[in-house]
């Protein structure tokens, strides 16, 4: 049951990129929403590595995982991020389907869906089905970075 928790949580060894139809609503500037859904993208990559995947982030970043205390110091997410991509079988296919850019240029998110499978120690396979919200702030060399994450599982 602690591996099925700590899979909820959110992590992947495989991962598979599904966008959907994204839409705007504070701005109509595709050219951000486009860097918004690309850094969304380019920060799932990271995910095998819990260094990679926090390195990514902007300084500021807060960690809002389920079952967990919001974080914000690195060195805690790094560990966690490391116990959840550790977890045999994890197997995760996420994807956007709304980008906000702020009218102000400098902020904005990315939410969608997710499904992640892990397999129990007797062959089980789990599933649990959920949603996420990434605040992506703008980085002073113009790529976007994730500043909070927050997700969690959908009822069964």
């Amino acid at each position: 049951m602690k591996k099925f928790i700590l899979a909820v949580h959110f992590l992947f060894v495989s991962v598979v990129i599904a966008i959907s139809p994204v839409s705007a609503i504070a701005s109509e500037d595709s050219a951000e929403i486009a860097a918004i859904l690309k850094a969304d993208g380019d920060w799932l990559a990271t995910s095998k590595s819990g260094e990679d995947f926090i390195g990514y982030t902007d300084p500021d970043f807060t960690f809002f995982p389920p079952g967990a205390p919001f974080m914000d110091d690195k060195k805690k997410m790094i560990a966690h991020w490391n116990a959840i991509v550790n977890t045999p079988g994890l197997e995760l296919v996420w994807g956007p389907t709304l980008a906000v850019v702020s009218k102000g240029g400098d902020l904005g998110f990315s939410s969608g869906w997710y499904t992640l499978k892990t397999v129990d120690e007797a062959g089980k396979v789990n599933v649990a089905k959920g949603k996420y919200l990434t605040v992506m702030r703008k980085q002073a060399n113009g790529e976007w970075r994730p500043l909070a994450d927050i997700f969690n599982a959908d009822s069964n």
